[in-house]
Parts: C-alpha cells; structure tokens; sequence
C-alpha cells in the first residue's frame, strides 16, 4: 500500500492524514506556510526571505533556526507531498 496523503484545510490550519501509517498531523499557519512553500519548491533561504518580509521579524537568527525545525519535522514525518 501506498503511503497516501489526505489533506483537509481547517480553517486557516492544514490537517495531513497519512493512509498508511494512519497518523494525522496539524499544520498551524505558519507550519503550513512553510510547507506550502516547500511544496512549491522554494529553498530554505528562500522560505526564510518570504517570512521575514511577510511578518516583519528582526531576530533573523531565532526565525531561521524557528524554519529549519520546521522543515525537520515536516521531513522526519515524511509528509511533503
């Protein structure tokens, strides 16, 4: 069996069902964000340009470490699509 991925969008949230390993993962907005910029391909400094621009954030130290945990975990749980 494949390991399909079924996804709901819940309110301004993304919910990930995986068939196969039948696990649910809740994506918040900005983990969404992120995985909808990786989805398109976008690199990490990439991803981290958008963010910042987009939120307006002064510790780009934190924002990029906050990115980089985030694609860890969207990797880790092998949801990207």
């Amino acid at each position: 069996m494949s390991n399909k991925l079924i996804k709901q969008e819940i309110s301004d949230e993304l919910m990930l069902y995986q068939t196969e390993k039948e696990e649910v993962h809740v994506l918040n907005p900005t983990a969404r964000l992120i995985y909808d910029l990786l989805s398109k391909g976008k690199t990490e400094s990439q991803i981290f340009e958008d963010l910042q621009q987009q939120f307006d954030i002064s510790d780009a130290k934190q924002l990029m470490a906050d990115i980089q945990q985030c694609i860890a975990d969207i990797k880790s749980r092998e949801i990207l699509s």
